[in-house]
């Protein structure tokens, strides 16, 4: 399990071991992301993508490092191998590449400002059927068809907790959303059914992004990040969605 800090590291976290890896000390770390191969993993700041290769170290070398205007908050991989990444700055998505060069800035995935919707894009995942789903400040989480990595229509998919910081999907499609201002867990059908999920002491929490397990951990546990306190674990019915990697 891979976990970013407030203080610029990213925590790696297997059986009875962590082992913490700097990035860019005293600086967030907002989003983490793997590439199809399980071998590249994406760290954003407020600002920056590094981009390190783990597969024979356990923190990784940086291979490259992209650049965004301001305000960088979640990071997500595409069925096109793409990195997506949703920003401030202009209330949009972008898009990275693979292969793209150092200090590259992203392609505007969005064709217009998501601002009006969502208030600043926040949580970001790619559902079952292709589609980028994009959580905001403002509660709501958007739809977004692409097209060849750009967006060809939007729609709202459902109106959630205030703050839609985290979105992960499970097997059965249901889309759980982690919200940061609210204190709110929720799971959302494919129907649109918003159904609550019970988490105790959730009052004094501040959720961030949320991912299922894979691997030695269990797939039906999702884990929840906190700004102001120990991270969550929520057990589900389903497995979360197998991700390229996994």
């Amino acid at each position: 399990l891979y976990a970013g800090s407030t203080g610029g590291f990213v925590v790696r976290t297997t059986t009875g071991a962590d082992r913490r890896c700097p990035i860019a000390p005293g600086v967030y770390i907002f989003g983490l992301t793997f590439d199809a191969a399980g071998t590249r993993l994406h760290v954003a700041t407020f600002d920056t993508i590094s981009v390190l290769d783990v597969s024979a170290d356990l923190c990784g070398s940086e291979v490259t490092r992209w650049k965004v205007r301001r305000g960088l908050n979640d990071l997500a991989l595409g069925p096109d191998g793409a990195v997506y990444a949703s920003e401030q700055d202009l209330a949009s998505v972008l898009r990275f590449p693979r292969d793209a060069a150092r200090d590259f800035m992203g392609e505007t995935v969005t064709r217009s400002s998501l601002a009006s919707a969502l208030g600043d894009p926040a949580g970001l995942a790619f559902g079952p059927d292709g589609a980028l789903y994009v959580g905001g400040t403002r509660g709501d989480v958007m739809r977004v068809v692409l097209e060849n990595g750009i967006e060809a229509s939007r729609s709202r998919y459902a109106p959630v907790a205030i703050h839609a910081n985290g979105l992960a999907f499970d097997a059965n499609g249901d889309l759980f959303v982690a919200s940061f201002s609210a204190k709110r867990i929720v799971r959302i059908t494919p129907s649109r059914t918003v159904v609550d999920i019970p988490v105790d002491g959730a009052s004094a929490d501040a959720f961030g992004s949320i991912a299922f397990g894979s691997g030695a951990l269990d797939c039906r546990t999702l884990y929840v990040a906190n700004a102001r306190g120990p991270m969550r674990v929520v057990t589900t019915a389903a497995p979360g969605r197998p991700l390229p990697w996994q």
